[in-house]
């Protein structure tokens, strides 16, 4: 039996069935199979309106759900908040958070659906979905590059890095992506640079300031303020540039979301209320941003609040420039032949913006 969006379609086996005519039975057959059809695959992810399915109780069936961050920085202060607050708790969710260090390391749980939701960058998740990942964005998050190059005393502008050695944490992270975008505002070629791949953000710091194998690091606060202290300084920082780009977004396992819409639910309400208490409340914001970045540096923590409430979208509803920038820089938007709406699901947010929730989390 095929399920989609709770619809079930099954071949009928009745005694009366097996009085028909052949091609009565052909005819059926074939309507059966389109239907399938259409239910696998004729519907884009970001066209079918996924919310339109839950129930009027919206009480979620399935309560425990995993999820993960995958950077240490103040870009996923939402995920920290939300789990630090118990707004998934309030929601009636159990949410286990998990640390990955980079999108790519939790693309296969989230695609197997080990890991329902994922709070990561655009690039990664939109070249996965080229390829048949199960996956969608069901919220923005931060619509800009929250990072800077930090650099030696020695390097006085992003181009002095020519031919140098620049940290960023994994291949194809965000950090990446935000040192390829600068070096491509600023006229430099992609390899005019040497790329280290240092692990995770703090691991970035150390590689130029304790271990002393790079020049320079792509950074984003809290952690920058440890490099300032350091002595590096900041050649550029990448989301003051005129670069809209999918820097968080809340990217869901498919097939949950189809079969679960009322968790899903749920668990995006906790998101968007996350969102809402961080610009509202800092001290509950960097008490969650101290637990998580295991950070009790009081400048860095402010650092890193206050580029986290200034650039968390509170109405997060994904753009098709969004998804194009983010198929741009990953190199599939050739690939995706010009459809972009099935990458994405706004029905979610949308609902949530109809009903008036988003606009209670200002007051």
């Amino acid at each position: 039996m095929n399920q989609f969006l709770g619809t079930s379609i099954a071949a009928p086996l009745s005694t009366r069935s097996q009085a028909m005519s052949a091609h009565r039975w052909l005819v059926l057959v074939l309507a059966i199979v389109c239907a399938a059809l259409m239910a696998c695959g004729g519907s884009a992810p970001g066209r079918a309106s996924v919310a339109s399915s839950v129930s009027s109780s919206a009480i979620p069936k399935v309560t425990s759900l995993k999820a993960t961050y995958t950077s240490i920085s103040a870009h996923q202060l939402a995920m920290y908040v939300a789990a630090d607050a118990g707004l998934w708790k309030k929601e009636g969710l159990n949410v286990e958070l998990i640390y990955s260090k980079s999108t790519a390391t939790a693309l296969p749980a989230l695609t197997t659906g080990e890991i329902e939701f994922a709070l990561t960058n655009g690039p990664d998740v939109t070249s996965a979905m080229v390829k048949g990942a199960p996956l969608t964005f069901v919220a923005g998050g931060m619509p800009k590059y929250d990072f800077g190059v930090y650099a030696k005393g020695n390097v006085a502008s992003l181009e002095d890095l020519a031919g140098k050695t620049v940290a960023v944490t994994k291949p194809g992270s965000s950090t990446e992506h935000a040192l390829k975008a600068a070096l491509s505002y600023y006229k430099m070629k992609p390899d005019a640079v040497k790329i280290l791949y240092a692990g995770g953000v703090p691991d970035s710091l150390a590689a130029v300031i304790t271990a002393g194998v790079a020049d320079a690091a792509v950074l984003s606060p809290p952690t920058n303020v440890q490099a300032e202290k350091a002595g590096l300084k900041q050649m550029v920082y990448v989301g003051d540039l005129p670069i809209r780009f999918l820097d968080t977004g809340l990217v869901a396992n498919r097939d949950f979301i189809q079969q679960h819409p009322n968790a899903a639910l749920a668990f995006i309400r906790g998101y968007l209320a996350a969102i809402g208490l961080l610009k509202r409340d800092k001290q509950q914001a960097e008490s969650a941003l101290a637990h998580y970045a295991k950070i009790d540096d009081r400048d860095a923590l402010d650092a890193g609040y206050v580029a986290a409430a200034k650039l968390y979208d509170p109405k997060p509803l994904l753009t098709p420039d969004d998804v194009r920038g983010a198929l741009e820089e990953g190199g599939e938007l050739a690939a995706a032949q010009g459809d972009v709406s099935r990458f994405y699901d706004n029905s979610f947010v949308q609902r949530l913006t109809d009903s008036g929730f988003i606009s209670s989390l200002s007051n």
